[in-house]
């Protein structure tokens, strides 16, 4: 609670700043939740603040682990950066699963090329690349473009990340 963190903060000598934005609740959505949603809750179940914390925690860890497994698999699957990944090699994963090494995939492969922000790997983006990968058969070749220059390619069953032809016209 803002108290808590006061009380903590002047114990600890330590200096406690106060955002004002955060005190109109039509300025975020954030405030609007704070000070409409989470008052009422807080009245009808006094602890729903620490069980709300405790399944945050149990999110964090969850995809911690969802994530190391994906880099596992995507080792498997293709061992180093450059290399392409076998759509083949993501048929035995359900959606989720082939979902999150694909945003492995993603992540490593656009951390290699460089340039290219960190948030261009979003649901949107992975999404359109779990699309592309699960097309039929291995005349499926098209690409997917992605910010900073960057794009998804499958040829055949083979996808892979590369600069956009007229990122590398430049």
């Amino acid at each position: 609670s803002r108290e808590t963190v006061a009380t903590v903060s002047a114990e600890l000598e330590l200096a406690y700043g106060d955002d004002p934005s955060n005190a109109d609740p039509d300025a975020y959505l954030r405030n609007a939740i704070r000070h409409r949603v989470v008052p009422p809750l807080l009245d009808v179940h006094p602890a729903a603040g620490m069980a709300i914390a405790r399944s945050a925690e149990h999110g964090r860890e969850r995809t911690a682990a969802v994530d190391g497994l994906a880099i596992h698999v995507l080792t498997g699957c293709s061992a180093a950066s450059g290399d392409p990944i076998d759509v083949r090699d993501l048929t035995v994963l359900d959606g989720a699963a082939r979902r999150a090494v694909l945003a492995a995939f993603l992540r490593r492969e656009l951390a290699a090329l460089g340039g290219v922000p960190a948030r261009a790997v979003d649901a949107r983006l992975v999404r359109a690349v779990d699309a592309l990968a699960v097309r039929p058969g291995r005349a499926a070749c098209a690409r997917v473009d992605v910010a900073g220059g960057a794009c998804v390619r499958r040829t055949g069953y083979d996808l892979t990340v590369t600069r956009t032809p007229s990122h590398l016209e430049r």
